[in-house]
C-alpha cells in the first residue's frame, strides 16, 4: 500500500525560501477506522498488509501525574505488575509471545499515560488480545504480596541504575523547581524509594479499579487486519470488561512563572552542563507547534545559531541541543549545553543570552523555518514505516486519540508546522519563554455498560494458527563500470531509499599502523568539509534535501550510510559521493572535532558500561591484537591528541577505496533506476596502486585461570559486573547453535541469568549474556548491573548458573523448543523495515553467506538438537577462565569478596585508563 503521496518536492520548497504549504502536511496519511464498544473502550484500526504481523497497542489514560501524595512511582510499578500474570494466565507475560516470535514488545509509563504494545504474527492475534484483555479485566486475583515485593525490587533497581548514570539526578531538580508544589508534574515517574517501599496490595487494587477500566483505555490494532475482523475480536475479548469509574482530569496546567530561579548541584562528572527550561503550553495547542519550530531553529543541527556559536566557532561546548518535550498539561522547552572541560561557564552563558535575545528580536529566517519543517517532515515519514513498537503508526494514532480525541491529530500538527510564519513563531517564543497561563475544563462523563462475555477463559489461551514464514525480498546484483559490486533489495512501502557503502576496515584496521581511534575519527571527519563543500554547506544541503548521511566504524567495518527521500535521491547520492571521495580533512575542523572527541572519551571513563567496554577487550585479547582496543572505537586521549591530518588521509587512501567496498541498497527504487545514478557518482572512482592492508587476527588462547579487575567509583549505588572470555568467530559452522545456546542461559528476558538476578533475587534491573559479531574470536560477555550490597552474592549466582549450564543442569528440551520457536517465529517481524533488510544484507556479505540465507534459517533452526547446544556451551562457557571487571565502590566490593571467600583468580585495582592502582 502506497501510504505517502509526495505532492511537492522538498528541495524546490527550500530553494524558494519559504515554509512548506499546507498541502505538504496532508501527504502523510494513516487511514484508520474508529469505534467505541458499549463499555467505553475506544478501538482504532489501521490496515497495512506489507507484513503478516499486527501491532497490538493498549494505552491507558493514567500516568505518574495521577499519583497522590506519598505514592510517587506507583504508575510505573503497576506497569511492571501487569507483566507478572493474570487470573487466567498466572505466569510471565512474555512467555507465549516469545513462542510465536512477537517483536517490538514492551510497556512504558510517563506523566500522562501508560502503554503496552507488541507486534505479533497474524495467526497469534487472538492470543495477544486474550492476554491483553485478561490483564485488563482479570488481574487482581493474580497479584499477591510476593509479586508486589518482586517488582518493587526490580523498579528500585531500575531507579538505582538511572541515578547511577552521569547527570542522572537532573530530572529530580528540574521537576521540583520548574513546577510549583502540588503540580502533577512536580515528581518524576520513577518515584522515590520511600514511596515505593510504602506501596501496598490495597494500593494496587485501588489503582487498578480506578484507572484500568475499559472506558479509560484506547486499543489500537495496526497491520495485517481489517476493521470488520478488529471489531469482532474487540467485542469478543474486551466487551465484558467494566468501564471503570469516571476519572476527573485537569486538561491544562502551565505554571505562571515570572521569576527566573537558579540552582547549582554537584556530581562526579568531568564537564559542566548548562540547562535552561521553560514551562509552555501542552502538546495539543498550535502554540506548541510554533515552539517546536523555534526549538529546531535555535539549536537543532550544525547550522543552528547556538551550535554555531558554542561548538563550531568558540569551541567551548562539545554538544548543544534545544528540545521541546511534549506533555498534556504543560510541555517543557529545554536548552542543553555540554561544555568542554575547563571551558568558561560565564562566557557560555553570555553567548546563550545573546543568541536567545537575537532570536526573540528577529525570529527565524524564512530559509531556517523551511529547513526545520522539511527536517520534521522527513523524521515523521521515516518513523511511520513501522506499524508499532516505541514509534510507528499505531503510536501516532493512539497519541492523537489519547491527547486530542482525534487519531488523525498528527495531520493537524503537521499542518500547523507547515503553515507557521516567521512572525507567529517569533511572537509565540516571546510569549511563552517568559510566562504562562492556567485553564481548567470540566466535562460530564458518559454512561457505559458491559455486555455478557462469550469467552470461556477457563479453557486458557486461544489456539494460535499456523505461523507465517519470513518474507525476505529478492536480492539483485550488479557491477559498476569500475568493478564495485552493487546489492539491491526493493522495498516500496514508503518513499525512502537506504544506501550503505560497507568497507572492510573498522576499529581493527587501526592495528595496521594507525593510531587508536583513527578509523572512527576519519569516518567522523568525512562530512566536515570536501573539495566542493564546507562542513556547514554539507549540513545545510542535507537538511534541504531531507537526507540523513552518516559515517562510522564498527569493529570490522567502516560504513557510510544515506537515508534519502526518493524524490531527492539523485542530489542526495551526489552529496554522499562528495563526502566519500573528496574529504579535505581541514586542520581547523580536525582541531574542532578533536576537542569534542576528547570530551567524549572523558565521558566514557565515568560511565560504568563504557569503562568496561574500554578496558575489557585489551585484557581479553592482549594489547598487540587487532581487537585489543577500546570497543567504543574512540581511541585514547594520547592517541587522539597526537592524531594529524596525514593520519586521516593515509587511512582514507588505504581503506576507503573502490576495491574495498560493496554498495548496498534497500528501499523504494529499482536497479534500472539507481544503477545509472551510482555509475555517475562512483563509477569513475579509481583505486590507488597500494594493496589493501590486511588485518591480523591470530587465535588467542584462553587463560589458565580467571581474574578480577575492580574500577573504583566511590559511593556508587550499583556495581556494574561485566565478565568476558573469547568465543569462536561469527563465521563458525555452529554459529546458530552458539546463539541458541546463549539465548537459553542469558540472551533474553526469560533466560536463566535474568530470571535469577532480576525476577527471583530482585538485585538487578536486567542481567544478560551476549556476544557481538566479529571476523575473529568474539567476546562472550556476562553483564549484570546490581545493587552494591549484593555484588559478591550476584557474582556467586552468575558463576553457579554458568557451572550448572555446562554441568548438572544443561539445556532442557523445553528451553530448546522455546528458543527455536522464538527465533523462527520472530523472523517475519524482524525485517519489517528496509533498514532491517539492509542490515541483514550487509551482515550476510560480511560473513560470506548466500543471498537466501534468511530464508534458510527456519530449516537450520529446526535441525538444532540438545547435543548441538551442549557442544556449543562447552565450547564457549568457561566459568573458571573469565576476566571479571567490576565498576563500583571499591571498598564495599573488596569487603564483600573477602567475606564471601570468592576465588575467581587474582584481584587487581585499576583506574578508568587501565592503570594499576595500589
Amino acid at each position: 500500500m502506497n501510504i505517502f503521496k509526495l505532492l511537492l518536492s522538498a528541495s524546490a520548497i527550500c530553494l524558494l525560501g519559504f515554509s512548506l504549504p499546507a498541502a505538504a502536511a496532508t501527504d502523510v496519511d494513516i487511514p484508520f477506522d474508529k469505534f467505541t464498544l458499549s463499555n467505553g473502550l475506544t478501538v482504532i484500526v489501521h490496515e497495512d498488509r506489507k507484513a503478516p504481523i499486527v501491532a497490538v497497542s493498549v494505552w491507558y489514560k493514567v500516568g505518574s501525574k495521577d499519583e497522590p501524595v506519598g505514592k510517587t512511582g506507583f504508575a510505573h510499578l503497576f506497569e511492571h505488575l501487569m507483566f507478572n500474570g493474570s487470573e487466567n494466565y498466572n505466569d510471565e507475560y512474555f512467555k507465549p509471545f516469545h513462542q510465536v516470535g512477537a517483536t517490538a514488545m514492551n510497556g512504558t509509563t510517563w506523566f500522562d499515560r501508560t502503554n503496552y504494545f507488541q507486534n505479533v504474527p497474524t495467526p497469534a492475534l487472538d492470543m495477544a488480545m486474550w492476554m491483553e484483555s485478561d490483564r485488563m479485566g482479570h488481574l487482581l486475583g493474580a497479584i499477591d504480596q510476593d509479586k508486589l515485593d518482586e517488582q518493587r525490587g526490580v523498579v528500585q533497581n531500575e531507579k538505582r541504575q538511572g541515578d547511577n548514570r552521569p547527570y542522572g539526578k537532573i530530572e529530580y531538580s528540574l521537576l521540583e523547581n520548574l513546577f510549583p508544589a502540588g503540580h502533577p508534574y512536580q515528581h518524576s515517574t520513577i518515584g522515590s524509594m520511600a514511596d515505593l517501599d510504602a506501596a501496598s496490595l490495597e494500593d494496587v487494587k485501588t489503582w487498578f479499579k480506578t484507572y484500568y477500566g475499559a472506558a479509560n483505555t484506547v486499543l489500537v490494532l495496526a497491520g495485517d487486519i481489517d476493521t470488520k475482523t478488529a471489531r469482532e475480536k474487540a467485542e469478543k475479548y474486551f466487551a465484558d470488561i467494566p468501564a471503570g469509574p469516571p476519572v476527573t482530569r485537569i486538561t491544562s496546567l502551565v505554571p505562571d512563572r515570572t521569576i527566573t530561579t537558579s540552582e547549582v548541584m554537584f556530581e562526579r562528572v568531568p564537564q559542566t552542563r548548562i540547562l535552561r527550561y521553560w514551562a509552555v503550553p501542552g502538546r495539543t495547542t498550535r502554540e506548541n507547534a510554533n515552539l517546536t519550530l523555534a526549538a529546531y531553529v535555535i539549536g537543532d543541527g550544525k547550522n543552528s545559531p547556538l551550535y554555531q556559536e558554542l561548538v563550531y566557532k568558540t569551541q567551548i561546548a562539545s554538544n548543544v541541543t534545544v528540545d521541546l518535550e511534549q506533555h498534556s498539561l504543560a510541555s517543557i522547552i529545554n536548552v542543553d549545553v555540554m561544555l568542554n572541560p575547563g571551558a568558561d561557564e560565564a562566557k557560555a552563558n553570555t553567548i546563550i543570552d545573546r543568541v536567545m535575545a537575537d532570536f526573540m528580536a528577529n525570529g527565524p529566517g524564512k530559509e531556517e523555518l523551511a529547513r526545520a519543517v522539511t527536517k520534521i517532515r522527513g523524521r515523521t515519514i521515516r518513523g511511520l514505516e513501522q506499524i508499532g513498537g516505541f514509534g510507528g503508526k499505531a503510536t501516532a494514532l493512539a497519541r492523537g486519540e489519547l491527547y486530542a480525541n482525534d487519531p488523525g491529530f498528527y495531520k493537524t500538527q503537521l499542518n500547523w508546522l507547515s503553515t507557521a510564519t516567521t512572525t507567529e513563531v517569533k511572537q509565540t517564543a516571546n510569549k511563552w519563554m517568559t510566562d504562562g497561563a492556567y485553564h481548567l475544563t470540566v466535562r460530564p462523563f458518559d454512561k457505559f455498560e458491559t455486555v455478557a462475555s462469550t469467552v470461556d477463559r477457563s479453557k486458557g489461551l486461544p489456539a494460535v494458527g499456523k505461523l507465517p514464514q519470513v518474507r525476505f525480498p529478492e536480492i539483485q546484483r550488479a557491477t559498476l563500470r569500475n568493478g564495485i559490486n552493487v546489492v539491491l533489495a526493493e522495498r516500496h512501502t514508503v518513499p525512502i531509499v537506504n544506501v550503505a557503502l560497507q568497507f572492510d576496515a573498522g576499529y581493527a584496521a587501526d592495528s595496521t599502523g594507525a593510531k587508536l581511534g583513527t578509523s572512527s575519527f576519519t569516518m567522523a571527519m568525512l562530512d566536515e568539509g570536501t573539495k566542493n563543500r564546507s562542513a556547514l554547506e554539507i549540513s545545510e544541503q542535507a537538511e534541504t534535501l531531507g537526507a540523513n548521511i552518516s559515517a562510522n566504524s564498527t569493529l570490522d567495518t567502516s560504513v557510510i550510510r544515506l537515508n534519502a527521500l526518493k524524490e531527492n535521491l539523485k542530489p542526495s547520492l551526489n552529496l554522499m559521493a562528495d563526502i566519500t571521495l573528496n574529504p579535505t580533512f581541514d586542520q581547523e575542523e580536525i582541531d574542532r572535532l578533536r576537542g569534542r572527541w576528547l570530551a567524549n572519551i572523558q565521558q566514557e571513563k565515568i560511565q560504568p558500561v563504557q569503562i568496561a567496554l574500554r578496558m575489557l577487550p585489551p585484557l581479553l585479547y592482549g594489547k598487540d591484537h587487532a581487537y585489543g582496543i577500546p570497543f567504543t572505537g574512540s581511541g585514547t586521549e594520547d592517541s587522539i591528541k597526537s592524531l594529524q591530518r596525514d593520519d586521516l588521509s593515509r587511512f582514507h587512501a588505504s581503506w576507503i577505496r573502490p576495491d574495498n567496498v560493496t554498495i548496498f541498497i534497500a528501499g523504494d527504487t529499482s536497479m534500472d533506476e539507481i544503477l545509472p545514478m551510482l555509475n555517475k557518482e562512483f563509477g569513475k572512482w579509481k583505486a590507488n596502486r597500494m594493496a589493501v592492508p590486511k588485518k591480523q587476527l591470530p587465535v588467542v588462547a584462553l587463560p589458565e585461570k580467571g581474574r578480577i579487575i575492580i574500577v573504583d567509583k566511590p559511593d556508587a549505588p550499583q556495581s556494574l559486573i561485566l565478565a568476558g572470555s573469547l568465543a569462536p568467530s561469527t563465521r563458525a559452522d555452529n554459529n546458530l547453535a552458539i546463539g541458541a545456546m546463549n539465548d537459553i542461559i542469558g540472551g533474553n528476558f526469560n533466560a536463566r541469568v535474568n530470571m535469577n538476578l532480576r525476577e527471583d533475587k530482585h538485585w538487578a534491573y536486567g542481567a544478560y549474556t551476549f556476544m557481538s559479531d566479529a571476523e575473529g574470536q568474539r567476546p562472550y560477555m556476562v553483564y549484570a548491573p546490581v545493587q552494591t550490597d549484593k555484588t559478591a552474592a550476584s557474582i556467586n549466582e552468575l558463576v553457579k548458573e554458568l557451572i550448572n549450564y555446562i554441568g548438572d543442569k544443561p539445556a532442557t528440551p523445553a528451553e530448546l523448543d522455546k528458543t527455536i520457536k522464538n527465533n523462527v517465529n520472530s523472523l517475519p517481524g524482524e525485517f519489517e523495515t528496509a533498514r532491517a533488510v539492509l542490515g541483514s544484507m550487509m551482515t550476510n556479505a560480511r560473513f560470506d553467506r548466500p543471498d537466501n540465507y534468511v530464508s534458510t534459517l527456519t530449516g537450520q533452526y529446526s535441525k538444532l538438537n540438545l547435543e548441538n547446544i551442549q557442544g556449543a556451551a562447552e565450547e564457549v562457557v568457561h566459568p573458571d577462565k573469565l576476566t571479571w571487571l567490576i565498576v563500583g565502590d571499591r571498598g564495599e566490593i573488596e569487603k564483600q569478596l573477602k567475606e564471601a571467600k570468592i576465588d575467581l583468580g587474582s584481584i587487581t585495582i585499576m583506574d578508568a585508563d587501565g592503570n594499576v592502582v595500589k
